[in-house]
């Protein structure tokens, strides 16, 4: 991947981080709550959610080139268009173009960021990821009772109005603060930089992306619908996140350990996925899932840490990682739909609590491979 202007500065990436996700958490945290009000059902509900991650893949293979202040600005504008058909039109016909449209902002926004972001590793790969990882938790204590206590006096349509209005005033910032950093990419070439990690990869998409996301998010109507309810849990279960990423990505830039810590967040997330799959009631439904939530919160960033540590060329194995991550995702979603079909949302989420313990399994199998990364 070729870089052909200036980088962006450290400071204006992460505050067009911070405030790009908050518009889409503001916009996106009650989905599941909106759609189970309009009448969907929780397996259309899960494989709604599954069209977010197809535009991507068709982009990357597409596009071959991404710009960060033309990606951004395009995001923006699908994000806020997404909101105009949840505005506008009714029903599943305005979740599936909103979908589609949310997807599209993913392939322009987060890819050439991704890159960018983390041209500024300096040997502090995994605490950089934890500062990824930990905004979008800390802005989730606050934001979904907001949206939710707006929705339940205001409507749905007001969020809606909001969003499309706060992402449309976002674009002059973002054509004023960010450089047009460009980079091109060949992607199937890309692939060749992470050589040993695509498993890894995968499961990290099948598993860890997709379990609170999605499906634990879906499982919360069996208990909560109305929108306070939604926001409120939501926001009580993320509060087990925030500390635990920082310091444990921390004391795996310093020992270079993220081996043993991966497992052990594994094995922790398999624990919860029992729990959580298991409760007849909601406070053992809110234990599993804040179990989740904080084991995940200290695994999301190592996968990626390995990845930047292999890398010599930081855009080529962003490119090849989104391409994984977007497989996985997708069979996370087209699986998980046929075993509640079959069975129940129970179901799916076993199979993807023991997907993420398989990370143990891999990460012995590619021991040698991965030995220069995490010593």
């Amino acid at each position: 991947m070729e870089n052909k202007e200036q980088k962006n500065s450290f400071s204006e990436l992460l505050l067009t981080y911070s405030i790009y996700t908050t518009l889409g958490i503001f916009l996106s945290c009650l989905f599941e709550s909106y759609f189970f009000q309009i009448g969907m059902s929780i397996p259309e509900i899960i494989a709604t959610a599954g069209l977010v991650y197809l535009p991507p893949l068709i982009c990357i293979f597409a596009l071959k080139e991404f710009d960060m202040r033309k990606g951004a600005i395009i995001a923006s504008g699908f994000w806020a268009l997404s909101a105009v058909a949840f505005y506008l039109l009714e029903g599943n016909l305005s979740v599936i173009l909103a979908k589609l449209l949310i997807g599209m902002s993913v392939a322009f926004f987060w890819m050439p960021f991704n890159t960018s972001y983390y041209r500024h590793r300096n040997g502090n790969e995994a605490f950089l990821g934890s500062i990824y990882y930990a905004v979008n938790p800390a802005i989730s204590i606050i934001l979904p009772p907001l949206a939710g206590l707006i929705a339940q006096m205001y409507g749905f349509k007001t969020i809606f109005a909001i969003s499309a209005l706060a992402f449309l005033a976002f674009i002059p910032y973002l054509s004023k603060k960010i450089k047009a950093e460009k980079f091109t990419y060949k992607p199937i070439e890309s692939l060749k930089s992470i050589d040993g990690l695509k498993t890894i990869i995968f499961f990290e998409g099948f598993a860890i992306n997709i379990v609170v996301s999605i499906t634990l998010s879906a499982m919360i109507l069996t208990y909560v619908q109305t929108p306070v309810e939604f926001g409120g849990f939501l926001s009580g279960t993320t509060i087990f996140a925030i500390i635990a990423s920082g310091i444990t990505a921390k004391i795996s830039d310093h020992f270079k350990d993220r081996k043993n810590i991966i497992i052990a967040s594994s094995i922790g997330m398999l624990a919860g996925g029992i729990i959580t799959a298991s409760a007849q009631n909601i406070e053992t439904f809110f234990m599993g899932f804040g179990i989740l939530s904080f084991f995940r919160s200290i695994l999301q960033p190592l996968p990626l840490a390995l990845v930047v540590d292999k890398s010599k060329n930081i855009g080529e194995s962003m490119i090849a990682r989104d391409i994984m991550l977007g497989f996985g995702r997708a069979s996370a979603v087209i699986i998980g739909v046929a075993l509640i079909l079959i069975f129940d949302i129970r179901a799916m989420l076993i199979v993807q609590t023991v997907a993420a313990a398989i990370y143990i399994v891999l990460f012995e199998i590619k021991k040698n491979k991965l030995k220069k990364s995490t010593t």
